[in-house]
C-alpha cells in the first residue's frame, strides 16, 4: 500500500514541485507542465534501473557545474532520508489502518 498506493502521489508531488520551482525561478519561461512531465518520462524511459540512474546523474554532473551544485544540495538536504521516511510513514499508517479494520479482539 505504501509503495503502490501512496508512491504515485509522492511522485506526482515531486513533479509538481519541480514544475512550480522551475516557473518560480524563471517566470517568463515558456516551460509548461507537459515539458516537465516529458522530462521525467524521458529520464525514466532511458534509465530503467537504479544503477543506470546513478550513472546518468554522474554523466551529467560536471565538476563545479550547475548539475553538481543542485545534486550536492539535494544530498545535503538528505533527500534520500526524506523519501525513505515518507514511504516508511505511509507503510506504518497502512499497518495501523489494517489493525483498526480488524477491530478489537
Amino acid at each position: 500500500t505504501a509503495f503502490y498506493g501512496s508512491g504515485p502521489s509522492f511522485i506526482a508531488f515531486l513533479v509538481n514541485t519541480f514544475l512550480a520551482a522551475s516557473k518560480n525561478i524563471s517566470p517568463k519561461s515558456k516551460l509548461n507542465e507537459s515539458d516537465v512531465i516529458h522530462l521525467f518520462q524521458n529520464v525514466i524511459s532511458i534509465n530503467d534501473s537504479s544503477q543506470k540512474l546513478e550513472k546518468f546523474v554522474q554523466s551529467i554532473a560536471s565538476k563545479k557545474g550547475t548539475t553538481q551544485a543542485g545534486v550536492h544540495f539535494l544530498k545535503s538536504q538528505n533527500l534520500k532520508k526524506i523519501m525513505y521516511t515518507s514511504l516508511h510513514r505511509a507503510y506504518k499508517r497502512a499497518k495501523e489502518i489494517s489493525i483498526e479494520k480488524q477491530g478489537p479482539k
